[in-house]
């Protein structure tokens, strides 16, 4: 019973850790005298970051990159990105107790592995304002597409939840920090604080607007889906599954274990499913694209329109 655990899905997460090891191997360098102002600066924005972060999983929100951002467009960014990661896994681990094996370890390895990436391909470019902006958007996609990765070996499923609920961050590192570190070749101390101390603040910004999502509001915006669209709509034990949705019944059942944030993203879900299941059936690839998209704009709506949305009667 022992071997087939450890044979299950999560011992594909030691890829990462062995994929980093071979291509950090290879491509890191070492400079003839360390910037030890950089790096007791890279320490202290690890422990700030730690500070926050249990506001997001932190796969999905990517702080690195912003960290990272500039010294990737510098000598030795592999060896130096060390003196950011390694303390953030420590903290993690001194406050979590969380597994060396199939949690740090593959998680550092993922941020090596997105810095590496970018790295080599920065050299490749031309270093132009585009190629930077380019390598950062990079930079953001591989870390997006490994921490799915991560999350399929960790669960043995893929959830679009990560991606609703770090929507409106996401896009302000694209379409903000981006932009404004790209207009630099070298690593400022000042621009660097400040845009991870403007993306923090988004951030929590975000997590307290999800937080205040209560009872009241989903369940307003349950008689709300329900009187105006029709559908019939149950809270239940459904066990590991958060929703589903019956198009031809027009019933959708919403897991009650979920907190109310994520009760009414997945409310949000299901009800777009069952709208887009009146029109011509597409692939489920490409409709779970539009849904989770869709989800995360609406549900956003939702969220920091609280008071204008919802009243005492329902929908205002």
């Amino acid at each position: 019973m022992n071997k087939t655990k450890f044979l299950g899905p999560k011992v594909y997460l030691l890829i990462f850790p062995a994929i980093a090891l071979v291509i950090v191997s290879q491509c890191i360098t070492f400079p003839a005298k360390f910037n030890w102002l950089l790096v007791i600066f890279l320490i202290s924005i690890a422990i700030i970051e730690r500070i926050y972060m249990h506001l997001f999983n932190k796969l999905w929100l990517p702080y690195f990159i912003i960290v990272i951002g500039l010294i990737i467009f510098a000598k030795h960014s592999i060896l130096y990105s060390f003196f950011y990661l390694v303390p953030d896994a420590v903290i993690i681990w001194l406050k979590r107790k969380v597994s060396i094996w199939y949690d740090l370890l593959p998680s550092l390895s993922i941020s090596l592995i997105t810095i590496v990436v970018g790295n080599s391909f920065y050299n490749w470019t031309s270093h132009s304002y585009i190629s930077r902006l380019e390598t950062l958007l990079l930079l953001f996609v591989i870390n997006w597409v490994l921490a799915y990765f991560f999350s399929f070996f960790e669960s043995g499923k893929l959830t679009t939840s990560p991606v609703v609920s770090t929507f409106i961050p996401s896009w302000f590192e694209i379409g903000v920090i981006f932009p404004y570190l790209a207009v630099f070749n070298y690593f400022s101390y000042p621009v660097v604080m400040s845009a991870f101390l403007a993306y923090l603040i988004v951030v929590k910004v975000c997590h307290s607007r999800r937080m205040q999502v209560n009872e009241t509001h989903v369940r307003q915006l349950i008689s709300l889906i329900g009187t105006k669209l029709q559908l019939q709509i149950l809270l239940m034990d459904l066990g590991s599954i958060k929703g589903v949705y019956y198009p031809n019944k027009r019933l959708i059942v919403i897991d009650h274990k979920l907190d109310y944030p994520e009760q009414l993203d997945t409310l949000v879900h299901e009800w777009i499913h069952c709208e887009l299941r009146k029109y011509k059936k597409s692939p489920l690839f490409l409709e779970e694209i539009w849904v989770t998209i869709l989800e995360a704009v609406i549900s956003w709506y939702y969220v920091f329109n609280l008071k204008r949305i919802f009243t005492a009667g329902g929908y205002k």
